[in-house]
């Protein structure tokens, strides 16, 4: 196949339509690349035999917004996939947010707070199970070093100069560390 094609590529690059194959034609059975790539060949030809120019299509035109989205509501699509899963990870913590709010009492922790669950799953999940697993040990880890820092401070005794060189230290250790 490829010294077929090299062949007609020589013959296209010498102006000699006449050495092409005659026998360049779509059938049923091709798919649709080597009907394009026969329909290019053949067009190719006749313009090296004189034929005017054909009018350019708006194939390469980029898809609309529209059209990518159609593109990819399909069941097969990750795209959907992540999608989906976003969904209703976003609602099994939303109910979580509000069931905790409730369990504990209207005037402790979550109430009304309930969504920060929500967007810690939408910023933990991502397509890719990898980037998820290892950012939400990342997150897991961050906010106990955290809870374990501000338990920490509680205990110091209740001095503002001494809260605020405590704070402004952390803040240029931590900011030199990344």
């Amino acid at each position: 196949m490829s010294e077929h094609l090299h062949a007609i590529g020589g013959a296209i690059r010498r102006r000699r339509p006449e050495l092409l194959p005659s026998d360049l034609a779509v059938t049923p059975g091709q798919d649709r690349l080597q009907g394009r790539l026969i329909d290019a060949i053949t067009t190719a030809a006749r313009t090296t035999a004189g034929a005017p120019a054909p009018v350019p299509s708006d194939e390469r035109r980029p898809p609309t917004s529209r059209e990518l989205v159609h593109a990819e509501l399909h069941p097969a699509s990750p795209i959907v996939h992540h999608a989906l899963r976003l969904a209703v990870t976003g609602v099994i913590g939303q109910v979580i947010g509000v069931a905790i709010g409730a369990w504990v009492g209207t005037q402790v922790l979550l109430h009304g707070h309930g969504f920060w669950v929500v967007v810690a799953v939408v910023l933990i999940l991502f397509p890719d199970y990898g980037e998820t697993f290892a950012r939400g040990i990342g997150r897991t880890v961050g906010t106990l070093a955290g809870a374990a820092v501000g338990l920490a401070l509680s205990f110091l005794p209740p001095d503002p100069i001494l809260h605020t060189v405590t704070l402004i230290t952390l803040f240029t250790r931590t900011r030199r560390a990344r």
